[in-house]
Formats: structure tokens, sequence, C-alpha cells
């Protein structure tokens, strides 16, 4: 239009977008990354552009339309589909991932979508079968295990470490308070791979104890924990390469089993299972937290908020993570 108004060839227009091209929109909000191996953007096509920052966008995963300026354009992507066909030809050494159409292809195979500039390709996946992966996901999946000695040593060395931290004391469940819950936990197991040994020839067997925190009532206590802000981290390390400081860094082995639990909330929970202790009907009343609590991350930083109080720290006002010594101010 522009081009026919002015009667003269537009060759560019500063600040639009070439229309139709992919454009990879920022995931935040309610489509936040779950995890750290999700991807931080999806794809979808632009459609439209409101401003100079403001595009609209459509999804084909949900095939809606949107406004966003959150977003990187790709307009460069040619659209391999649409290219000039060639004549029949085999897979070469220069071209590896064409598909010939009579090869069979099995469950293992996975199929990705085109990568730029390139055809229709298949990539066989490295990865274990998942009829291959035996790890017990119960109890007596773990003692009727081929390598059942070895889930046995790790769980027995996971109740040492518990015990070793008094993480509960055994009361008989009639001495329980009236309507108090007890809350069952169970057994999660793990192949850890032992370095320069294939997962599927030796591994090691982890086992952890975990409480069903779930089932607890909401309301049991407060959950959040604070963490420290992404800028202060930035901050203390750009002042210690700036001024030449000394860090240290330490780490809690398993932390959340350190936190002592506050002496007006009472936490139930039933023995260990295949470790049964005692005569009777015998449950654990936790004195420190557990993994699979849903309240451990809090009642983990309270306990450690105590101890740096105890010792001269204060936490600062602007961020709950970072603690300051009152009398020694380098610390």
């Amino acid at each position: 239009p522009l081009a026919a108004w002015t009667n003269s060839s537009v060759s560019s227009l500063p600040g639009y977008r070439r229309w139709g091209c992919p454009a990879w929109v920022h995931r935040h909000g309610p489509d936040k990354p779950g995890n750290k191996l999700d991807s931080r953007s999806h794809c979808c096509f632009l459609i439209g552009q409101i401003s100079s920052h403001q595009y609209r966008v459509w999804d084909p995963k949900t095939d809606t339309v949107f406004v966003t300026n959150d977003v990187i354009f790709d307009e460069d992507y040619k659209d391999p589909t649409t290219t000039t066909p060639k004549g029949p030809s085999t897979p070469t050494e220069e071209n590896p991932t064409q598909l010939v159409e009579d090869e069979p292809l099995n469950d293992q195979d996975i199929w990705l979508r085109p990568a730029k500039g390139m055809s229709l390709a298949y990539f066989a996946t490295s990865t274990i079968p998942s009829s291959e992966d035996n790890t017990p996901t119960s109890y007596k999946q773990a003692i009727s295990h081929p390598d059942a000695a070895k889930w046995q040593a790790a769980m027995q060395k996971e109740v040492n470490q518990l015990k070793e931290k008094g993480c509960w004391q055994l009361i008989r469940r009639s001495d329980l308070p009236p309507g108090a819950k007890v809350i069952p936990g169970r057994w999660v197991y793990k192949k850890k791979e032992i370095p320069g040994t294939p997962i599927t020839r030796d591994y090691q067997a982890k086992a952890r104890w975990v409480i069903r925190g779930n089932l607890l009532d909401k309301d049991f206590m407060e959950s959040y924990a604070p963490v420290v802000d992404e800028n202060t981290t930035r901050t203390l390390t750009a002042l210690a390469t700036l001024l030449g400081w000394h860090t240290r860094k330490a780490d809690a082995i398993l932390a959340f089993l350190n936190g002592k639990m506050p002496t007006d909330k009472r936490v139930f929970m039933t023995q260990v299972q295949g470790f049964k202790e005692g005569s009777g009907d015998l449950v654990c009343e936790l004195r420190q937290s557990l993994y699979g609590l849903i309240p451990s991350a809090r009642i983990w930083y309270d306990t450690l908020n105590a101890f740096l109080r105890q010792i001269g720290f204060k936490s600062s006002e602007y961020d709950s993570g970072l603690w300051i010594h009152t009398t020694r101010t380098q610390l």
C-alpha cells in the first residue's frame, strides 16, 4: 500500500517485521517454565503489528491469537517445504539426515521439527529403553529386585542417617492428642551413575524416605521461605571482584533434615516401612523436618536464622536472604 500511495518502490519498512515469520515468545506468568530444562520460549507466528513494540501473534499449539511485546523474530527463516523439490536420492555422507521412504522405523525413533534450512529428519535415541529401566517404585519392588541387596543397603544407610540426626522419637499411638493425624511416608528410589561405568552395567542405588506432606492441612503452618535475591548475589560478587575480598562457600548436607520442628507444631508419622522398631503400636513424632514436608524449607530457614542471630548476624531489611554481622562488619 505504501508503494502504491507514494508511487515508488519500498525495499524496507523500518520498525516493521516480516509478516508470517516465526516469533519466539518469552514464557512467563502462568506459562512460566516449571524447571531448569524447560524451554524459555515457544514458537508463534507474526500476523499483525499494532505499534512499533506491540505485535499480534498466533500460537499454532493452542490456536489462539494474542498481543505481546516480549518476543524475538526469526525473519530469515525459510520454510523448507516451499523449496523446489528435487529428484529422488539416497542418503550419502554429504546428506546423512535425508530419510528414505522405505526405511523402517522403530519405537525408539523420535521425530523432531525440521531444523532451519534442513529437510525433515529423524534421530535415534541413545538412552536406555524404558523397558530396561527397572528402578523400583515401591518397597515391595525393591526387596524383590534382582539387585535387592543394593537397595536394601541404600535404605539402611538412609535410616541410619535419619536416626543420627534424631529426626523423630517413638511414642504410643494411644498417647496421641485427640484428633491427631498420623501421616504415612514412602520410599523413593533412584539409580545414580558411577563415573566411567554405563548405568546399564552397574549403578549406585539411592533411597530416600519422605513423608507425604500433602496430606497435612493446608494451613498447618507458613511454608514460604525467603531466598537470596539474584541482584544481591551479583552485587556481592562484583564487590568481591572489585575490592579483592576473600569469599567462602559452604554446603549444608541434607539441609532440610537439620531444620528443628517448632515446639507448637506437632507432626506424627508412621514408622519407616521395613524398619519398624519397638513393641506395640508405635508412631514417630517428628523432631526435625523431613523431605516431603511442605514447610520444610521454612523450618530450615527459621533454624538457620536463629543460629546466625545467635552468633551475631542479623538479616538485611532489604533482603531476608542476606545476613550481616553486627560487630564484624566485614562479615
